[in-house]
């Protein structure tokens, strides 16, 4: 059994600024440190099959799928996530590392501007999104 509590790491940052890099090193250093049964690495959107959708309509695969609609597939992903992979992991003491998580979507989505709301009210969609979401605060987020 850890001894520790597990603790939730994000790395976030746009595209190509070296968060799975950054993400991965920290996953090797926790490992070197705890040992793998003590630490796990994930990213969004996730391998699932949801956040594999999800990818293919970013990647311009599916052009009939509205912005609305990718929130929608961010969102449930990220649900599908943390219940099925980091709840679980932070039960058992782990470290867990996440390349992105729900500020991405936020930010995402204001590029995208598939969200009509304006910067300040980003904050008030973040919290909604977290508590509907039953969303797990990140212990350390790193930009």
């Amino acid at each position: 059994m850890n001894r520790h509590k597990g603790k939730l790491i994000v790395f976030e940052g746009a595209d190509g600024s070296g968060t799975t890099t950054q993400s991965y090193r920290m996953t090797n250093r926790l490992v070197n440190e705890y040992g793998d049964n003590n630490v796990l690495f994930t990213r969004e959107p996730t391998n699932g099959s949801i956040g594999e959708l999800l990818r293919r309509c970013l990647s311009k695969k599916c052009t009939d799928v509205s912005g609305r609609a990718i929130e929608m597939l961010f969102r449930a992903d990220r649900i599908s996530h943390v219940e099925r992979v980091v709840r679980p992991a932070l039960e058992e003491g782990m470290f867990v590392v996440c390349d992105r998580y729900y500020p991405s979507t936020l930010v995402y989505q204001s590029v995208k501007n598939t969200l009509q709301e304006s910067i300040e009210s980003m904050f008030d969609i973040y919290h909604r999104m977290c508590s509907e979401d039953m969303l797990l605060s990140p212990d350390m987020v790193l930009y």
